[in-house]
């Protein structure tokens, strides 16, 4: 899947209010960066990144992320990269009832 692929399916989630996170390596050997993966709250994961042996660290991560509404860097020791997670999640509605 080509990267344009990528930011337009993101760009659709991010229209209709889903949670969604774009995880990029940021760090690490040359072969692996810029490697992406898009991972939603529901609905199907895609991207390269996937297809790595971080894949259920990536996944764990970014719906840890998206449970705390933050983006935010994760660095992997043992492989020496680092991945920033993009999360981008619906804005808050703030409901209010009440009677007179």
């Amino acid at each position: 899947m080509s990267e344009t692929s990528l930011f337009a399916i993101f760009k659709t989630y991010i229209e209709q209010e889903q949670s969604v996170t774009l995880a990029t390596v940021v760090r690490g050997p040359d072969e692996l960066l810029g490697l992406k993966a898009l991972i939603p709250a529901n609905g199907p994961m895609l991207g390269p990144l996937l297809d790595t042996p971080w894949r259920d660290k990536l996944i764990r991560d970014a719906q840890l992320l998206m449970g705390e509404h933050t983006s935010a860097t994760r660095r992997y020791e043992a492989d020496s990269i680092e991945v920033f997670f993009d999360v981008n999640r619906p804005p808050s509605r703030l409901i209010i009832v009440g009677a007179v």
